[in-house]
C-alpha cells in the first residue's frame, strides 16, 4: 500500500516550530529503508511516535529526531527536531 509522509521541524532548544511541512510521497515504501534515511538527515532517533484508537489499541506512525545544528545567522547552535508521521494510504480514497 502506498506511503506518504510529513516532516514537521522544529527548534528543540527553545520550544517553537520551524515548519509544519505537507504530506508527500517519499521515495521508497520501505519503512525499514525509510527510517534509515530520515535518520541521515536528521540525526538520532529519540522516539517513536503512537496512535491511540478507540478500542484501546494503538499503533505506530513516526519517529521523533534531533541532531545539532547551527543558526543560519549565529555561530551557536540549536537542537533541530524533526517529527517524521507516515501512513499508508488507499489509492481509491485519497482526495485532492
Amino acid at each position: 500500500m502506498p506511503l506518504i509522509i510529513k516532516e514537521i521541524h522544529e527548534n528543540h532548544s527553545e520550544g517553537h516550530r520551524l515548519d509544519d511541512g505537507h504530506w508527500y510521497e517519499p521515495f521508497t515504501e520501505d519503512k525499514g529503508e525509510l527510517f534509515r534515511s530520515m535518520q541521515k538527515e536528521h540525526g538520532a532517533c529519540t522516539s517513536k511516535i503512537y496512535n491511540d484508537v478507540p478500542d484501546g489499541t494503538s499503533y505506530a506512525c513516526g519517529w521523533y529526531f534531533r541532531k545539532s545544528r547551527q543558526y543560519e545567522d549565529a555561530p551557536e547552535t540549536y537542537l533541530h527536531g524533526v517529527w517524521v508521521l507516515y501512513k499508508e494510504v488507499n489509492e481509491s480514497r485519497v482526495q485532492c
